[in-house]
Formats: C-alpha cells, sequence, structure tokens
C-alpha cells in the first residue's frame, strides 16, 4: 500500500469518527422522550452527565448514528490492508488503529453507565480506602467527584460485581488522578481501553508472526476493525478488553514462558473471574512441553486472584451485585426462550410450590430454570472442548465453550462479544462467526437505548433474534462453500 492511501484511510477514520460523535450529540438533544412516557426525567439526567449517557430515548436515530459511524471507521480501517499492487504491511493497521482508537475515545455519549461506575469504585478504595465489594449504607465523604458521581449511581452505588484485580487497579488510577476532573477520569477508562485493544493487538502478531504479511494483516484488521472491538475499547470503555488483554497474551507467551503466561493468566482472571474457563486451555498447551511447568502455570494463575481478593471483603454486597446481574434478562438467547413465560405473565411465579429460594438463584422460575440450562450446556461444551484440545490442539475447541458462554448469559450485552473478538483473527468457520457476531453486537443496545413500545418491543425481538442466529448462518454458510471447494477440488 503506498503511505498517501494509508495516511487518507486514516484520515478518514479519524475524521468520521469526530464527524459521527457531533451527529450523535445533536440527535441526542433530540430525542428526549416525552413526560408521558415516564422516561424523560431518567433520560435528561443522563444527558447532563459530563460525557452524557444516553439510554431509553424517543426514537433509534442515536443507535443508528452510533452504528454508522462505527461502521465507516471499520470500513476505512479494513482498507488499510489493501494492496494496491504492493505487499501489505502490520503497520498501517496498527497506525490505523492508534489513530481511530484515540479519535473515538473523545465520543461525545456512553450508551452505559459502567464508567461511572468503574470511577466511583477506583474513588472509594484508591483514594478514601473505602472497600467497594460492602457497600450497604450511604457512604459520607467530602469529594466533589463522588458527589456528582451519586446523582446517578445513587449512595451507595451499587456494589462492586467485578474482579479484585480490577478494583486494585481502579484504585490505582483513582489515586494518580485524584485531582483530576470528572471528564478526565471518565476518558482515562476509554483510554485503557484504547491501549487494552493495542496490547491484543500486539499480541495477535507475534502469535501470527509465521503468517505471510499479506495475511497477517488482515487477520490483525479483523481484529482491530471489527465494530464491537472499536466501540467497546474507545468509547464504552468496557473493562472486558482489559480483561483479554493479559489472557491473550498468556497465549502468545505460552510456549517460550509458560511461567510468565501463568501470571497473565492470573491477572486476566482477577480482573474478570470468567476468564477462567480459557485456563484448562492454557495449562494444556503447557503440559505438552513441560508437565512441571503447566503445574506451576495453573498454580499461579489461580494465586494471583487469591492474593488479589486479600485486599477485599467480597462478602453480601458482592453477592447481592452478582446475583442482580444474573437476574437481568435482556436481548438474549435465554430471554428469548422466556418470552413466552414473560409475556404470560408466568416469569415470576415459581414452577412449583414446593420450590424455596435457592442460595444465588433465588426463586425456580421457567426463567431461571432456562437459565441454569444454558449454564449445564456451557458446561458439558466446555469438558467436550477440554478433552477435543487435549488430542489436536485445535483453535476451534478454545473458542466453541467461549461463544456457548456468551449466549447463555442472561443479557447479552455487547462487551460480553468482546471476549470472542480474538478469534476474529483466526481462520475458518469460527472466525467468520466471530467476525457476524462483532459486527452485530451493538444490536445489544437496542433494549436499552430506545424507549419500550408495542412496535419497538417487536424489533427487540428481531434484534436479538438477528445477534443469536445471524453468525451461526454465516459461520455454516462460510463453512459449506469451503467443503464444496474441496469436494470439487
Amino acid at each position: 500500500m503506498t503511505k498517501p492511501r494509508a495516511v487518507l484511510l486514516i484520515a478518514a477514520a479519524v475524521g468520521a469518527a469526530f464527524a459521527g460523535s457531533a451527529l450523535v450529540r445533536h440527535l441526542a438533544a433530540l430525542s428526549v422522550p416525552a413526560p408521558a412516557s415516564g422516561f424523560a426525567a431518567y433520560y435528561l439526567r443522563g444527558l447532563a452527565q459530563p460525557i452524557p449517557v444516553v439510554q431509553f430515548a424517543a426514537s433509534w436515530s442515536v443507535l443508528i448514528a452510533v452504528w454508522l459511524t462505527i461502521a465507516v471507521v471499520s470500513a476505512a480501517g479494513f482498507g488499510l490492508v489493501t494492496s494496491g499492487g504492493a505487499r501489505s504491511r502490520c503497520g498501517p493497521v496498527i497506525a490505523g488503529f492508534v489513530c481511530a482508537g484515540l479519535a473515538l475515545s473523545a465520543f461525545s455519549i456512553l450508551q452505559a453507565f459502567d464508567a461511572y461506575y468503574y470511577v466511583a469504585y477506583g474513588r472509594l478504595y484508591g483514594v478514601f480506602g473505602i472497600d467497594p465489594y460492602a457497600l450497604t449504607t450511604a457512604v459520607h465523604v467530602n469529594d466533589a467527584t463522588l458527589s456528582a458521581l451519586y446523582a446517578v449511581l445513587h449512595n451507595p452505588p451499587f456494589g462492586d460485581p467485578y474482579g479484585p484485580g480490577f478494583t486494585l487497579l481502579a484504585g490505582l488510577l483513582a489515586r494518580a488522578e485524584s485531582n483530576t476532573g470528572l471528564v478526565f477520569q471518565l476518558w482515562s477508562w476509554r483510554l485503557v481501553g484504547v491501549l487494552s485493544a493495542l496490547a491484543i493487538i500486539l499480541a495477535l502478531r507475534r502469535m501470527l508472526k509465521n503468517v505471510p504479511d499479506g495475511e497477517r494483516a488482515r487477520r490483525l484488521a479483523a481484529f482491530a476493525f471489527n465494530p464491537v472491538v472499536l466501540y467497546e475499547s474507545a468509547v464504552g470503555a468496557h473493562n472486558d478488553v482489559l480483561m483479554i488483554a493479559p489472557a491473550v497474551w498468556a497465549f502468545a507467551l505460552v510456549d517460550d514462558f509458560p511461567l510468565i503466561a501463568g501470571i497473565l493468566a492470573g491477572a486476566s482472571i482477577a480482573l474478570k473471574y470468567v476468564a477462567i474457563i480459557a485456563l484448562p486451555f492454557l495449562v494444556i498447551r503447557a503440559w505438552k512441553k513441560n508437565v512441571f511447568g503447566a503445574i506451576l502455570l495453573g498454580c499461579l494463575a489461580l494465586v494471583v486472584p487469591a492474593l488479589c481478593a486479600q485486599a477485599f471483603h467480597l462478602g453480601r454486597s458482592a453477592a447481592a451485585s452478582d446475583a442482580a446481574i444474573g437476574s437481568s434478562l435482556l436481548m438474549s438467547l435465554n430471554w428469548l426462550l422466556a418470552l413466552p413465560f414473560l409475556r404470560s405473565g408466568a416469569g415470576s411465579a415459581p414452577i412449583a410450590s414446593g420450590f424455596g429460594p435457592f442460595p444465588f438463584i433465588g426463586d425456580v422460575t421457567w426463567p431461571r430454570l432456562i437459565q441454569l440450562a444454558l449454564f449445564a450446556a456451557v458446561a458439558i461444551v466446555l469438558v467436550a472442548s477440554v478433552v477435543r484440545y487435549a488430542k489436536r490442539q485445535s483453535v476451534a475447541d478454545i473458542v466453541r465453550p467461549i461463544a456457548a458462554l456468551v449466549l447463555a448469559m442472561p443479557a447479552l450485552h455487547p462487551w460480553y462479544v468482546v471476549w470472542l473478538a480474538p478469534a476474529c483473527a483466526a481462520r475458518g468457520s469460527w472466525a467468520v462467526y466471530a467476525a457476524w457476531f462483532g459486527s452485530l453486537a451493538l444490536l445489544g443496545y437496542a433494549h436499552e437505548g430506545v424507549i419500550p413500545s408495542p412496535l419497538n418491543e417487536g424489533l427487540f425481538v428481531a434484534a436479538a433474534f438477528a445477534l443469536v442466529a445471524a453468525p451461526i448462518v454465516a459461520a455454516q454458510w462460510r463453512g459449506a462453500r469451503v467443503a464444496d471447494v474441496t469436494a470439487r477440488t
């Protein structure tokens, strides 16, 4: 690729990011729900925040504008791998992501309050030494930032649902920027997201070091410029990108440095416990070269989160937060399967009078039973995939249980789909599946982004069905095409 073409494409991505940001902010101001809807006060409160949070808008215009903006940035990024007669290289792809990511980090809105919680947990622990896992009563400290946060998060905030490694990191970041304003503290989480995604790109480049340069650039771009990666790293600032970075580096280093890989895996698990799903595969990979090293790797991966947890009291408040997250059905397979019960009014009733509330589960309702069945399926898929990976060490065996876990989540938030995003840089049907899932993932913001109505409810169902089904269809179609070509040759 000629340098002028790369510069033009990067400029186009940056320009689209800024133009889309301005358009979205303008549309957000025009999308205030009518007072009679019951959502106007909530919407205006979100819009009044330092970085406005847009939820339950009067129309779909904000969501559509966000999707189009990310699509244009993504298209410009993919253009960086076209050769134009010369060999493609990774440099323009990486430079393009950095420039586009930094431009998107100035985006005018958020579509979720998570970054506000990150700042609150970090400030409570890092500045005032308050355990954010034990928030049972109102917290009274003389702090302008926390006072501003309480306006939208309440006092006390929702208990910290993340791993202790994340809270330690949030506390360090909060202490370092304790004298800055709330806008900068929120933006810093976007910067963390961009840097985390960049770390993943570099790890993937190492893992693809034996792949021809042109193909390697294409596969890096497949991850870097996937819409869900662009959005969740630079705009949404969700900590899932942060969690994935050390996990991918663990796989990149496990063959040569298994102990470092164990520490990185432990760091990932400490950030979010869900990352433990990848640990069996990492141990098996190390076991093939050095049994003792594999055992140490597994021990280190478990010791790191345990050590991080010593700083906190992971008690009732944290458990209540996790239980609340597990009870939220939103744009997911669980939600689709439970819809008949929810619409009939039987969604909250126990399936039998003899079933009392269970710890962490609560009443066994039909939606909850569906959820338990889905997670039982995840366990079966995980065990089968681990067994298969021990025999052949295929990337597909790692991706399969992660995909099952994403589909089993009660709320299919876009940031969960990021867990699959590194698979975009692989080859075959699973790469197609991950790419499609990531491209459609922002549909997940629809249910909380637009006010409910009979028409919108039907559109939410259609969007959720597309989100769940379209990646499967695309991957199957890809597999059928490859099989057809193979048969003819």
